[in-house]
Order: C-alpha cells, then sequence, then structure tokens
C-alpha cells in the first residue's frame, strides 16, 4: 500500500504572528468527467464552515459544480493528488436530468371524438445523441383518468434517434361526465417494450374535449368581409371548403368578390350557405397559370337582412403534385360592391389572401429540437463562437417523422441575444451579445406550419471578480542575501555569467489567482432588472476559459505561472491583473495588488498522513438542473495498513 506525506508551511508576518493561522484545505483536485462543459460554483461571501481536522489539517474538501451541457455517458468526477487518485459516478437523476437523456414532447394539445388521437416525439438530450442511439431505447407511455386508461410504446430508432408514440383516446374518455379535463401523460424507459421501468417522467398533457376546436385560418378582406379556410395540410385530390362570412356592420343588398388561384387548386363549386336569404352566381375564367372565378352574391330581400355566420360556401379541389414536396398554393380574394356610394368606392379594389399547404404527407406538426434550452454565452469571455445545433422535425400522421431542417424558415427576435444561421440548422452567439434572456423564442416554419424554440440565455456579468488569496505580497525573511561583491577571494574580479549564478534576488510570497463572474438575464420588457443564474450567492469559476488572457498591467513587480492561476511577486511596487476582451480589447475585470518590502516568515510546518480519499456524490442545496455537490475526505489514520511505500511532497 503507498500513501503519502504532505507538508503545509504556515507564513507569519510581523503583524500577524500573534493571530491564529487558517486551517490549511485537504489539498485535493476535483474534476468533472464526460461532460463538455461545467463550471465549479463558489460562494460570493464564503461563510465559515465547520470542517473535520486532524494535526490541524482538514480532512475533507467539498466543492460544487453545475454541468451545462450533459455528455453522451454518465459523467463521473475524480480526485486526484500526486499518485493518489479516486473516481465516482454522478447519477443521471442527481443532475435533474431525464431518464437514460430521453425527452418527450406533446404535439397536439387536445383530443376530441372528431380528432381522438395525440403524438408525442421522443428524443435524446445531451451532446451526442447518436452514440447513445445505439441502444434502441424503448419508451412506453401512459395516461389515466378515473379508471380509465390510455397507453402506447415506440422505439428510439436511428438515423434520426427519435420515436413516436400516437395516443388513441377510447370513445370511453369522452362520455366522462368531467369534461373538459386535462390528462398528465406520463413515460417509463426500458430495454424491453413489454416491461415499465422503476422511474416515470412526465412528458406534458393533453386536453381531453367533447368538442373539438376547429383548425381555421381567417382572411380579412377590407372591415366586413372574412373568409375562413382548413387550417391543415392537405393531401392531393382531397377537397375542402371556403366560407365566406359578413361581420355585423354589412349593410350592402349585394357584392362580387373575385377568388384567383394557381394551378393547382380547382374551384369546383360555389353555392350559397343560406339560399332562402342569399344567391349567388358565378364567372369562371382560365388562364395558363391561374383560374379566376368572380362570385356575385345578391340578397334575396324577401326576409329580414341580418348577418349570417356564413353567406357563401367554394369548394376547392387539391391537384396532385410531385412524390414527397410539400407546396404552399395562395388564394387571392378581391372584393367589389357595385354602385357609387362611399361604402363602394372605399371597398372597391380590396383585397386579403390565403395559403394553404400542400403536400403528398399529412403534415401534422413541425417541431425544432436542441440538445439544450439553457445556454450559457461564454463567448463575450473567449471571442469563441457558441454553436447549438438545431433540428428542424416534421411529424404526420401515422407517426413518421421528417427531418425538414433544410426545406424550413427561422427568424431570431433579437439578435443582441442570440443569431440563428441561414440554414436555420444551428443557434450561434459570437461575443457581441449584450444581452440574456429567458423565455426567448426562435420562430421555424415549415410553408404554413410554425413552431418556436424557448430558450434561457445568459451572459457574463461585468466586471468580471478576480480573487486574489493574498493582495499583498510579502518579501520571505531571508532571501535575497547572498554577497554581490565583483571580487573574488582570490582578487580575481568576476565575470558577468558567474553575477548572475551567484547573484540571489529577494523571494516573495505566491497567491492563487481565481477568475469568477455571475451569469444573468435581462427583462424583455426593456427595464433593467436582472435575473441571476442561481441567484446572488453563487459566482461561477470561469478561470479555464480565460487563464490565457490574464495579465499584469507591470510584469516587472509581478508575474503569472501555472496557466494564470499562480501570482508571485517579483519587485516592490503596485500593479493589477487584467483580463481583456478578446473581441473589444477592453478590461473584463481586474484587481489591484501590492508587492511588499515587509518581510514575512515561516511560522510552523504542518504534516499530514494521506493514503488514500473517499468521494460522494449528492444534490447540492442549489435547486437547479445539473448542480450537484462532491465531497472529498481522507481515510481514517487507523484505517491504515502495516506495510506501506511513503512518498513525501511539500
Amino acid at each position: 500500500m503507498e500513501f503519502s506525506v504532505f507538508l503545509l508551511g504556515v507564513l507569519s508576518s510581523a503583524q500577524a504572528i500573534g493571530s491564529s493561522p487558517s486551517i490549511p484545505i485537504l489539498p485535493v483536485s476535483i474534476e468533472v468527467k464526460d461532460v463538455p462543459q461545467y463550471f465549479r460554483l463558489q460562494r460570493a461571501a464564503p461563510g465559515e464552515e465547520s470542517v473535520p481536522t486532524h494535526g490541524n489539517i482538514a480532512q475533507s474538501h467539498s466543492e460544487t459544480f453545475i454541468v451545462t451541457r450533459l455528455g453522451s455517458r454518465e459523467p463521473h468526477v475524480r480526485a486526484s493528488y500526486q499518485h493518489l487518485q479516486v473516481q465516482e459516478n454522478v447519477p443521471w437523476n442527481k443532475l435533474g436530468a431525464r431518464i437514460r437523456g430521453v425527452q418527450g414532447e406533446v404535439v397536439g394539445d387536445e383530443v376530441s371524438p372528431s380528432d381522438p388521437v395525440t403524438r408525442i416525439l421522443f428524443h435524446r438530450s445531451g451532446v451526442d445523441g447518436q452514440a447513445r442511439g445505439a441502444q434502441n431505447t424503448c419508451v412506453n407511455v401512459r395516461g389515466t383518468y378515473d379508471g380509465v386508461n390510455v397507453e402506447g410504446s415506440c422505439r428510439i430508432q436511428l438515423p434520426l434517434d427519435v420515436c413516436v408514440v400516437e395516443l388513441l383516446f377510447s370513445p370511453s374518455w369522452f362520455s366522462l361526465s368531467t369534461l373538459p379535463l386535462n390528462v398528465t401523460l406520463t413515460y417509463m424507459v426500458s430495454d424491453d417494450c413489454k416491461s415499465m421501468g422503476e422511474v416515470s417522467e412526465v412528458a406534458g398533457s393533453v386536453r381531453v374535449v367533447s368538442v373539438g376546436t376547429p383548425r381555421i385560418q381567417q382572411v380579412s378582406v377590407g372591415d366586413s368581409v372574412t373568409i375562413s379556410l382548413p387550417d391543415k395540410t392537405l393531401l392531393p385530390g382531397e377537397v375542402f371548403t371556403a366560407s365566406i362570412n359578413l361581420r355585423q356592420n354589412w349593410t350592402q343588398p349585394s357584392f362580387s368578390l373575385r377568388v384567383r388561384c394557381r394551378t393547382g387548386l380547382e374551384l369546383l363549386f360555389a353555392r350559397s350557405a343560406a339560399p332562402n336569404t342569399w344567391a349567388i352566381k358565378t364567372e369562371m375564367q382560365k388562364g395558363a397559370k391561374h383560374h379566376t372565378v368572380i362570385g356575385h352574391v345578391t340578397h334575396r330581400g324577401a326576409s329580414e337582412r341580418r348577418p349570417l355566420p356564413a353567406v357563401a360556401l367554394l369548394d376547392f379541389l387539391v391537384s396532385n403534385i410531385s412524390v414527397g414536396s410539400a407546396v404552399s398554393r395562395r388564394i387571392t380574394f378581391q372584393l367589389d360592391i357595385p354602385g357609387s356610394s362611399v361604402v363602394a368606392a372605399a371597398a372597391a379594389g380590396v383585397r386579403g389572401s390565403a395559403e394553404v399547404l400542400v403536400s403528398d404527407r399529412d403534415l401534422r406538426a413541425i417541431l425544432p429540437l436542441v440538445k439544450s434550452h439553457e445556454i450559457l454565452n461564454t463567448a463575450p469571455l473567449t471571442g469563441i463562437s457558441q454553436k447549438i445545433p438545431v433540428r428542424v422535425l416534421a411529424i404526420e400522421a401515422g407517426g413518421t417523422v421528417l427531418d425538414v431542417t433544410k426545406q424550413a424558415g427561422c427568424e431570431t427576435p433579437n439578435a443582441q441575444i442570440v443569431q440563428v444561421s441561414d440554414g436555420c440548422d444551428f443557434l450561434f452567439v459570437g461575443g457581441k451579445e449584450t444581452q440574456g434572456a429567458l423565455g426567448v423564442k426562435v420562430e421555424f416554419w415549415l410553408e404554413r406550419l410554425r413552431a418556436s424554440l424557448s430558450l434561457s440565455l445568459w451572459v457574463p456579468l461585468l466586471p468580471l471578480r478576480i480573487e486574489v488569496s493574498d493582495t499583498n505580497l510579502q518579501r520571505l525573511q531571508g532571501s535575497g542575501l547572498v554577497s554581490t561583491s565583483l571580487e573574488d577571494d582570490g582578487g580575481e574580479r568576476k565575470t558577468s555569467s558567474d553575477r548572475r549564478s551567484q547573484s540571489c534576488r529577494p523571494l516573495y510570497q505566491r497567491a492563487r489567482v481565481r477568475f469568477l463572474a455571475y451569469f444573468v438575464a435581462h427583462s424583455l420588457d426593456g427595464s433593467r432588472q436582472l435575473t441571476y443564474l442561481l441567484g446572488t450567492d453563487w459566482l461561477l469559476d470561469v478561470s479555464p476559459l480565460i487563464r490565457s488572457q490574464a495579465v499584469i498591467r507591470d510584469p516587472h513587480i509581478a508575474r503569472l505561472e501555472e496557466e494564470g492561476s499562480i501570482l508571485i511577486g517579483q519587485e516592490p511596487g503596485v500593479t493589477s491583473v487584467e483580463v481583456r476582451s478578446p473581441v473589444s480589447h477592453s478590461i473584463l475585470g481586474e484587481q489591484t495588488v501590492l508587492v511588499s518590502l515587509e518581510t514575512v516568515s515561516v511560522l510552523e510546518l504542518r504534516s499530514n498522513l494521506m493514503w488514500g480519499v473517499n468521494l460522494s456524490v449528492s444534490t447540492a442545496e442549489i435547486k437547479h438542473p445539473g448542480v450537484f455537490s462532491v465531497l472529498c475526505q481522507s481515510n481514517n489514520l487507523e484505517m491504515i495498513p502495516k506495510q506501506v511505500k511513503l512518498y513525501i511532497y511539500y
């Protein structure tokens, strides 16, 4: 068995000899592995913590971390000191992650007797979903209310690494006396679709209603006429109906509506929705690219002229299209009122237009997916752009999923918060963003199908906090006292190289340097209110990102070593540690330090025997996804075996 003895020196200056020095911590380095991005957390105002000690040396060391992006495997933490090393897995549930990284998205939030099917798409969160896709994971979904159940399952498969469960609600659901009602849909993940897992997650909820809400789009033609059309994907050969509606302020006895549509849509028939009240006559004009139908609608005069829900109905036929394509067909409506009245003159030539999506696939929805909806924008600190891949998937009736990222359109609400690529395949931040925000919605569309991606973006709050463990670096007593005589004992004059080898400069204290930052989101309403990631009590240690950018304003007075983590005094004076922006070259943060001629001496040496360490992972006091705590403890002395190898470090 091997173990180590480490020596810790306690320094004392003339002013501090009488004070009781602080307890040195266990010198163990803790890292998180198998994650693309994580940060150590530090309290903004550290309090006095009680730690077990032995020989005035702390026997435990605790750290808190936040994992901001998950990888393909379960993370683990590693504690090491010299040749000693130990590691421990971090369970998914301690990170607030979904079961096996599988997340559900409910597509369509309502079911009714006319449309009793809802769909749930399952995909993998994390970064490397392809690596886990080979597991062929099965997902079981269930919804229950008052003894009535609905169930379904699917198996996640490549190449898209997704699957869709179609839940068919039986007629017994729609006969419940408590309608309308919300049903929570839960899911479990397993390797076998015949068995249910032990832990369930909530995918979302669906509303069960007795009468479905019509999915229609409405087009206004002037102030008094509205056209209603179905808001869904139309299949080749399908016939759909548009209704002409008059509003309450309509007073005219007749009007004409010119309907123009491209080849691919054909107006089959125009009929009155109220034959006893309104009469309609049509005339057709066919062109090479467009068809135009003029409908003349006249009030019969025998009945009272009251506004009706619809006065005329237009039946359209969808023509065939190329296999695998989705095209948009535009219909233009132009209103004309006969006569020379003021109303007729004002309404003359008023137009409105609608678009219908025609596809040989029954597309029901599109869904933009990212691996994480929370983004920490570190580009202002590093100058390195962050790219967040996006996939836009289309779901059709039957559960088939298509990748339509290349065909989709997209738009970001504010380029000062987040930007989106021209191909809609990734979001990015480049370092010039000035704001973060919660609930930022990036819009995506495929023809008439639209969806939004809700994101939380956090930016570092400037200036950074540069933490130097001791801002007053003093000279070590006894250093720099070697004689600087220019002659040796034989009377011969020394060369310059001899003088450099025998001269000795004063040695000064060293200090640990850390670079800390709050991450914040700004209010979207334009106010100056800030929301802090994890609250104002916790800072993120961004040292690994920006140590290489740290400089000393006057390098003659002090210098940085060990990749910017250690500050060493060189000669008396005042200087500062600075971090400059790689984007704007402005100062992101600075901390003044003093190098003093006052001496400091070694008060005592403390030793501690360490032959092994134990690690334990627990949920943190901070209730936020990805946050966990690690406790590292030195093994008890009573457990040391009889035969050991000894290593001594100081």
